[in-house]
């Protein structure tokens, strides 16, 4: 999304599917930019569980993208 509107992230995320997850990325961004280590964020999400069932048989599923993946609320930072 980010290199669609012309963006060039030093960092991104994903955030485990439901639960707290984005108000989660909400909190941490929200400080990022009070902090000033950041001036924007862009949050987006979207309906996965549609997405997982249609590849979950399927043998062209996508490759794994190299968006750094959060654990257990914990970025992976590079």
């Amino acid at each position: 999304m980010a290199k669609h509107i012309g963006a060039e992230p030093r960092r991104a995320l994903l955030e485990i599917v439901g639960g707290q997850g984005p108000q989660h990325l909400i909190t941490e961004l929200a400080g990022e930019i009070a902090a000033g280590r950041s001036d924007v964020a862009l949050v987006f999400g979207w309906e996965a569980t549609s997405a997982l069932r249609y590849f979950a048989g399927r043998d062209d599923k996508p490759r794994p993208s190299t968006v750094a993946c959060t654990t257990a609320g914990r970025a992976l930072r590079s």
